[in-house]
């Protein structure tokens, strides 16, 4: 059974209601029916299409914690606490009991990391760690805890973002070191890239992104090879505009841009961060090469960016912001957790800095990312169960990475001509 094929009969609100309701009256009938609770989880996975059903869909995530923590959900395992209190309270209490179980399997105690981790990712963290404690040679774990640590040093409410990144870049070196599989090596290394960036370790930053793009060159048959190339400039890019050389900062997000692109930016699109910065210093003419490059990849959204293109070209001094705009945070967990990339959407936005307000693209350049069919949900659902006991050794899934949406650092960066503040 795999939840992640029965996200596409949601995407159809016609067939997909069909399906459900067919999958909820063998629940009816058997409440005991895993394979129909988890294909339910899928189908309902896009909240946008199915606001009314987050609800149900948390009631069917409580069941298989409490019933069934062995199978594993990946990404399609999360629930918005906000879209439905009550049933993620619930579904939250019984992964807490599982996770605190004192025979957990180590399957099981990540799937209660990834649904625990959705909101509160330092808790997910220490999980990893008693898993890590446990599999010491297994560098999974450590990546597993890195990553939570950052996307707990992200969090608006974060006291200590800087003391999170440098313990994830201590779990990411150590990860490397266990592992001598040159493109695994390189996925730790363009994670620590992030790291890094949000200690504000310039130094170590550029050191390891030109280390990124010496690796990738072994690297060029592999998904992470667009990835380094974009995610190392980006880094570099960085380096050179917290420097106050923002020539080479444009230099270096115009070869981000010649990204050949990988399945996480192909889904999920770049980052526009260092773009927007570069664009409040002046560097105007990079920006839109930058734009322009990401037509060859982020096919499908061809319309938005030259929407934006546009604004950006025509913005003289007022000069238009860009921000990328979520339409759900389901998303992050699909790229948290891996395997859920196909199915999500979100949509963009350009807002104007001088204005604050967003100039809505028209509807036609708005478009949904692809989904998965109704029929393949369906078929693709004997999937999921398949993951029940998957070890880190027996299961290694890849994280859907992608585009860090949200700007690289929530926190003042170093202002070296006073002319722009990423808060």
């Amino acid at each position: 059974m795999s939840a992640g094929a029965d996200a596409e009969a949601g995407a159809d609100p016609g067939a997909g209601a069909e399906v459900a309701a067919a999958l909820e009256a063998r629940v009816a009938s058997d409440p005991n029916d895993v394979e129909a609770r988890v294909k339910l989880v899928g189908c309902y996975f896009l909240a946008s299409l199915w606001p009314d059903k987050q609800g149900v869909r948390g009631e069917h995530l409580a069941w298989l914690a409490r019933n069934r923590p062995d199978v594993g959900l990946g990404g399609y395992g999360t629930l918005i606490a906000e879209l439905a209190p009550e049933q993620h309270a619930v579904a939250l209490a019984a992964w807490r009991d599982v996770a605190l179980g004192p025979d957990v399997d180590l399957a099981t105690l990540h799937n209660a990391a990834s649904f625990i981790g959705f909101e509160h990712p330092e808790e997910a963290a220490e999980l990893y760690r008693r898993a890590s404690a446990r599999e010491p040679a297994a560098y999974e774990w450590r990546k597993r805890r890195a990553q939570r640590l950052l996307a707990a040093a992200r969090r608006d409410d974060a006291e200590r973002p800087e003391v999170l990144a440098a313990e994830a870049v201590e779990e990411l070196r150590t990860a490397l070191a266990l592992t001598d599989v040159d493109w695994i090596a390189l996925g730790l290394r363009i994670d620590l890239l992030e790291a890094l960036q949000l200690a504000e370790r310039w130094d170590e930053l550029a050191e390891t992104a030109r280390r990124v793009l010496a690796d990738n060159e072994t690297c060029r048959r592999t998904f992470q090879y667009g990835n380094a190339i974009h995610d190392a400039h980006l880094a570099l890019g960085w380096c050179a505009y917290v420097g106050g050389d923002f020539a080479g900062g444009a230099a270096c997000l115009r070869r981000a841009g010649k990204t050949p692109g990988s399945p996480q930016l192909d889904s999920f699109g770049p980052d526009f961060e260092l773009a927007r910065a570069l664009l409040a210093a002046g560097e105007r003419e990079a920006v839109l090469d930058y734009i322009e490059d990401c037509k060859r990849f982020w096919k499908g959204e061809e319309a938005w960016l030259m929407r934006c293109y546009e604004l950006v070209a025509a913005g003289g001094d007022e000069a238009p912001r860009l921000t990328v705009e979520r339409q759900s945070r389901a998303s992050q967990a699909a790229k948290s957790n891996g395997g859920a990339a196909g199915a999500t959407t979100f949509f963009v936005s350009i807002h104007v800095a001088s204005a604050g307000r967003p100039l809505e693209a028209s509807s036609s350049s708005r478009s949904p990312m692809p989904v998965l069919p109704c029929e393949s949900f369906t078929k693709k659902s004997s999937m999921l169960v398949a993951t029940v006991r998957a070890s880190p050794s027996e299961s290694r899934s890849t994280t859907a990475r992608g585009a860090s949406f949200a700007p690289v650092s929530r926190r003042a960066r170093s202002e070296p001509s006073g002319r722009w503040r990423n808060t």
